[in-house]
Formats: structure tokens, sequence, C-alpha cells
């Protein structure tokens, strides 16, 4: 029997965080809403150059409400996953490192608590099912993201982690990238580097194929 292309027909939605009048951390230069547009902008002409479908939820730098754009995000239902990018930061500017986040079921049990029994055991089902894919994909795209990144210098994996995400919320196996720290001199260095950008997009590209690989194969 014919392995099932894994590719082809399959859709992405790329949400380049903040954008226009919002930033987002801004310190030393290149803004996170520039940085998340170039490294959105660079992954789809690859995922595209691959045979993907890609929806941007931002394509430009115009001034995008988080609810204009995840529902933007909701209206491809059809979509495979979603990947949201940012730059972190903190007020110690030693803090660097690679992290992503998923979401999980639990954060929804405030409104499931106002529903009836047979409407929450659906729903419960269906978001615990879209948190083991949204986790595998979490998975899969930060462990070749480290791996790209860390040919250029030892860049510290902060992990996969769990963490509510208003972009996150919606019917497809989701994650937000934090690709590095802008607030710290050394990794805000290697993010204006293109040839850094590029190995990141390569990571990301590769944890996407992988996770489609085996999740859709």
């Amino acid at each position: 029997m014919q392995k099932k292309n894994t590719i082809i027909d399959r859709s992405i939605v790329i949400d380049c965080g903040h954008g226009g009048d919002d930033p987002g951390f801004n310190g030393q230069g290149l803004s996170e809403k520039e940085f998340a547009l170039i490294l959105g902008l660079k992954l789809a002409q690859q995922l595209r150059a691959q045979g993907y479908t890609v929806h941007m939820t931002r394509d430009d730098d115009k001034t995008l409400s988080l609810d204009e754009r995840t529902g933007y995000a909701n209206k491809c239902s059809h979509a495979d996953a979603l990947i949201s990018l940012h730059g972190n930061a903190n007020i110690n500017p030693a803090v660097c490192g690679i992290e992503t986040y998923f979401m999980t079921p639990e954060l929804f049990k405030t409104t499931l608590n106002l529903m009836n029994h047979e409407d929450t055991h659906h729903i419960d089902s269906h978001r615990k099912e879209l948190a083991k894919k949204s986790e595998k994909l979490a998975m899969s795209v930060h462990k070749d993201l480290i791996k790209e990144a860390q040919k250029f210098q030892n860049v510290v994996d902060r992990k996969v982690k769990k963490q509510p995400g208003q972009v996150l919320f919606g019917d497809m196996p989701s994650i937000l990238v934090e690709c590095g720290f802008l607030s710290n001199p050394e990794e805000y260095a290697l993010l204006v580097n293109t040839k850094y950008q590029d190995a990141l997009v390569s990571g990301m590209v590769s944890g996407l194929g992988k996770f489609f690989e085996t999740s859709f194969a």
C-alpha cells in the first residue's frame, strides 16, 4: 500500500506575534514585532516551497489585536497546525534560551463547569486529544529547533512547557515558540543574524515534517 504523502494538502497557520502599534519587546534595536515577522515570512517561504499551504495572521507590519489574530486563526479551521512566533524578554539580561509552549485541557475547566455533563464529557475528550497532538507537535518542532540553533552556539534549551495562550485556544494542534531572548545581548546578536534565523526556520520546518510523518501517515 502506498504511503500517503504527508505534505501535500497540509495547511499551516503562522502567527507572527504583535505588530503595528504593538511592538512587543523593543529594547536593543530590532523589536519583537519585526523579528517575528522576519521569521514568519522566512518560515512561510520554506513551507510553501515544500508544498504546504500557509496562512498568516499578518504578513506585514499592521496593527492587529490579539482577538483579531486569534479570530483569523480560528477561521482556518481546516488547518493542520498553528505556530505562533515570538521573541522573549526578561528584566534579567542574563536569561536566555529557546522555549516552546502548548495548551492543556485543564485551562478550560472554568468554562466546562458551566456546561451540562454530556457536553462537558465530549469537549473534555476532544481537548485531551488535541492537547496530546499539540504536545507532540511542540516536542517535534522544539527538538529540531534546538538542534539547528546549537550549530551556531550552545543555546540554552528551556524545554517544552504547558502555558495558556489565547492564540492557542483553536481547534488544531497549536504551539507558541519563544525563539530566544531579545533582552540578552549575546542572544540578540544571534537573533538578528540572517543565517541564524534561517537555521531556526530549518529546524521548525524539519520538526513539522516529522510531526506529520508520525501523526498523519
